[in-house]
């Protein structure tokens, strides 16, 4: 298989739920103090390493796409990630915060690295399940770092969640003569939310109040 980002031999696998906010969630874990893992195909699968398979996606992307080439967009999210589980843990929990305060003097290039960052994710996605979107805007992005044009995020607080928990959702997707022209998924950590929105749809029936990086974003609002 290539990767789907350079077309170079694929032989690296993505975490499902990022490796940082695994740990932010769960700490370490081992064979004898495990992780269970749940799915809609099974419950309570034992993972005995950050590092095991059983958390990341099928081999679809180079080493150097997986880690040299966006490791900037991982590291942006990472810190975003982890600002926000802080902010949610104040008392009361904060409900608005600055980016500005989050990336001093670089909030646009950040959150542009944020936004790639669940563009690789959507992309992996994408080719795991064989969903029917057309990857190439999603390499061309990473590759350009530049935005993808139909890819939104929205950012949000999961009321209902009690204790530790990370996950994603399975996709929701229209389809139109063989093709998705709208797919969405949630992922979480704690009681942050994240809905990446993929659309060919009129962005006003379809996006709401989700953040495109064409738009500035000064105040993120939980």
């Amino acid at each position: 298989m290539q990767c789907w980002i350079c077309g170079a031999q694929a032989n690296s696998r993505e975490h499902v739920v990022k490796a940082s906010d695994l740990k932010l969630q769960f700490g370490s874990f081992s064979q004898r103090n495990p992780l269970f893992q749940h799915s809609g195909a099974r419950k309570n699968v034992r993972v005995g390493s950050l590092k095991s398979n059983k958390l990341k996606f099928s081999a679809s992307l180079c080493a150097r796409c997986n880690n040299e080439r966006t490791q900037p967009f991982d590291r942006a999210w990472e810190k975003l990630s982890s600002t926000l589980q802080s902010a949610r843990r104040q008392n009361p929990p904060a409900q608005r915060i600055r980016v500005n305060s989050i990336f001093p003097g670089a909030s646009e290039k950040s959150m542009l690295y944020v936004h790639l960052y669940f563009v690789k994710l959507f992309g992996c996605r994408v080719v795991e399940s064989g969903i029917p979107i057309d990857i190439r805007p999603f390499s061309q992005a990473i590759l350009t770092g530049q935005p993808h044009p139909h890819l939104y995020l929205e950012f949000g607080v999961l009321k209902d969640v009690q204790g530790k928990h990370a996950g994603i959702t399975p996709i929701q997707a229209v389809n139109t003569s063989g093709q998705s022209v709208f797919a969405t998924f949630m992922y979480s950590v704690g009681r942050v939310g994240v809905v990446p929105i993929f659309t060919m749809l009129p962005t006003r029936r379809t996006t709401g109040g989700a953040w495109h990086p064409n738009k500035r974003l000064r105040v993120l609002e939980l």
